[in-house]
């Protein structure tokens, strides 16, 4: 029998705990993620044997790597895996996940760190507690043991379910690093999205392959959910069935495998104001990915561009995910200015909408020196480079 401590002495230490371990949490994200997807997509991954194979636990399905082209939602589906594994993960099993983003760069340490921070919310050992107590009151444990600790809480499970969700946005050497670690450990079973590249399926061997698509079935079921559930769109079209089914017909006939393609000329057809300019614009859709975004940024009024250029430039060369916060503060600097109030900060929510859909807002968790709520809001781009 595991040896566990008393769940009253365990809740109180262990949240104390869990937050000198790790500040990192990945929880946000994925709500942020698995709340974009329409209502029954994905399902068609859920029913793959590949898949099911893995879930079970079948031999040879230690390693599932899931490739797909960008666009296609890779996250938006192993975030419905992720919501689907924690409702059947058996008792003396734990699911754990990570979300890599390219401009977020961790180390191995924070990552093992994360990873036995899951594992501690799902069950904490004595053993494990001790650990980290001791290195509590002293020096913080290196990767080596931390991953020490981790062997140790993995053998105390049947199996441990392991989600990497965009591997290729990691740096290469940290992944190889990460992956050696915890394919050497038996009980782990991993899946994890990239995009298609030979090095990872290299890394990544032994492996299967289960590659995810923008199923047309679930572009489709995403589109009428757009029509039926907007606004804009329900009072434009009303009693218009035939031009609802036009929208359909005429955004899969230029969706080229991309959800990302479908999100975007949603975003474009949503802003016109008469039936007449709706299906003018319906006809002269970009084809590509490229050419949609430029004809966004064609849509940035003339009074909002330099700001909305502004925005994008920021967050294009910025080192790290910026915070709403951090982006208006950046904003409001002048030359010759010795301070800034609140009276210089452009509002958040003008921020984003001048950029016709190109800058999103998440929230995240915020940082423990944080002293407003619009500090936990992170800025992005919905693609990762831009020529302004």
């Amino acid at each position: 029998m595991v040896d566990t401590i008393d769940r009253n002495q365990r809740d109180q230490e262990l949240e104390e705990l869990v937050k000198w371990l790790s500040p990192l949490d990945f929880g946000e994200k994925h709500n942020m993620l698995f709340e974009k997807r329409a209502r029954d997509t994905g399902e068609w991954f859920l029913k793959d044997s590949k898949f099911l194979a893995w879930r079970r636990g079948d031999t040879g399905y230690k390693t599932l790597w899931c490739p797909g082209n960008p666009g296609v939602g890779k996250s938006v589906m192993i975030s419905l895996v992720i919501n689907e594994l924690g409702k059947v993960i058996p008792e003396n099993a734990a699911l754990v996940f990570i979300y890599f983003e390219y401009k977020t760069k961790y180390t191995l340490s924070q990552l093992a760190e994360v990873i036995l921070k899951q594992l501690a919310r799902r069950r904490i050992t004595r053993s494990l507690l001790e650990s980290l107590q001791k290195h509590k009151t002293g020096i913080r444990p290196t990767s080596d043991e931390l991953f020490d600790m981790l062997k140790i809480e993995v053998e105390t499970y049947d199996r441990v379910l392991v989600v990497i969700d965009a591997l290729d946005e990691a740096d290469v050497e940290m992944w190889t690093q990460l992956l050696g670690r915890l394919q050497a450990l038996r009980k782990i079973s991993l899946i994890a999205t990239s995009r298609d590249t030979g090095e990872i399926e290299f890394g990544l061997r032994p492996c299967k392959r289960l590659d995810i698509t923008a199923n047309e079935g679930d572009m489709k079921k995403y589109i009428e959910g757009r029509l039926e559930s907007s606004g804009k769109f329900k009072r434009l079209l009303k009693t218009r069935r035939d031009v609802h089914e036009e929208i359909v017909a005429g955004i899969m006939n230029k969706a080229d495998g991309m959800f990302l393609l479908v999100r975007l000329h949603m975003n474009s057809l949503e802003t016109k104001l008469r039936v007449t300019d709706l299906r003018q614009a319906l006809v002269e859709l970009p084809d590509t990915l490229d050419a949609t975004y430029d004809e966004a940024m064609s849509r940035i009024s003339n009074d909002d561009k330099a700001l909305a250029y502004r925005v994008i430039s920021w967050l294009v060369h910025a080192a790290q995910p910026m915070t709403i916060r951090d982006l208006q503060y950046a904003l409001a600097v002048e030359d010759g200015m010795t301070a800034i109030n609140n009276d210089d900060l452009h509002d958040e929510v003008s921020l984003t909408s001048i950029c016709v859909g190109l800058v999103v807002l998440r929230e995240d968790a915020a940082p423990e020196e944080a002293d407003h709520h619009t500090s936990s809001k992170v800025v992005g781009l919905v693609r990762k480079s831009f020529t302004c």
